[in-house]
């Protein structure tokens, strides 16, 4: 089975946890298809006709080695230990034969808030215009087209099963404001690994600005619009499982 599909199975036997670090196993990929609080859609591969199994919500993207990544958020990873995400990892990234990483290897960290994950006879069909060569991720739109009727598909059978309390909280708001036809996605609820995490960069940003001498000015920069504590958005990023 392929890695996605196994990462897959082992968290969608975990809605007690309330975040996902779905990664990247090469350190040197980036990650900037989404904003924050932007739904971000699990479709698995070709073995399984590209079915549609679940999405969570995208906090942020970090770059951390596969130690730090297993003890920030351990099960979230998507695998029963730390040597067991090395060897998935090991599947993707060729260092010889023989060789494989090592805990200190580099992986990118996409992290996401309240994963949600369908059963199989409740996966999506997949996009009518998916083409097998796409081998990383695309981005719908969600107010017209697949995007639109997957995202709806993903509410719908969201709104069907039981569901951990921050899921619960975060799958209300979206349809709240949804329902209003405000176009907004909310301000993710964090569970404990990204919630650290978060506290510890806005930290180390504090500490890295220089102290202000005066008045400063300056030209506003362009932010993402807030309104009622949810983020403006109306895309979507679909993908198909950890890409080389």
């Amino acid at each position: 089975m392929s890695t996605d599909y196994d990462w897959y199975r082992f968290l969608s036997t975990r809605p007690d946890l309330d975040e996902a670090n779905f990664w990247k196993p090469s350190g040197g990929q980036s990650f900037k298809a989404l904003r924050r609080g932007e739904p971000l859609i699990f479709k698995l591969k070709a073995a399984h006709r590209h079915a549609i199994v679940g999405f969570g919500l995208f906090t942020l993207f970090q770059h951390m080695s596969v130690y730090d990544a297993w003890h920030l958020f351990g099960d979230a990873t998507g695998a029963p230990g730390m040597d067991a995400v090395v060897e998935r990892v090991g599947k993707y990234v060729h260092r010889g034969e023989m060789q494989r990483p090592s805990r200190s290897h580099t992986i990118g960290c996409i992290l996401l808030a309240s994963p949600i994950f369908f059963e199989k006879p409740l996966w999506i069909r997949a996009p009518a215009d998916w083409k097998n060569q796409i081998v990383a991720g695309k981005t719908y739109s969600l107010d017209h087209g697949e995007g639109r009727r997957i995202w709806q598909e993903c509410l719908a059978r969201a709104a069907a099963i039981p569901l951990p309390e921050s899921a619960s909280e975060n799958l209300g708001r979206i349809q709240e404001v949804t329902t209003r036809g405000q176009g907004y996605y909310v301000e993710p609820r964090l569970g404990q690994g990204l919630f650290r995490l978060s506290v510890t960069q806005h930290l180390a940003f504090d500490a890295a600005s220089p102290p202000k001498l005066g008045p400063v000015h300056t030209t506003p920069e362009p932010a993402v619009a807030v309104e009622n504590g949810v983020y403006q958005g109306v895309r979507s990023e679909v993908w198909p499982g950890h890409s080389s």
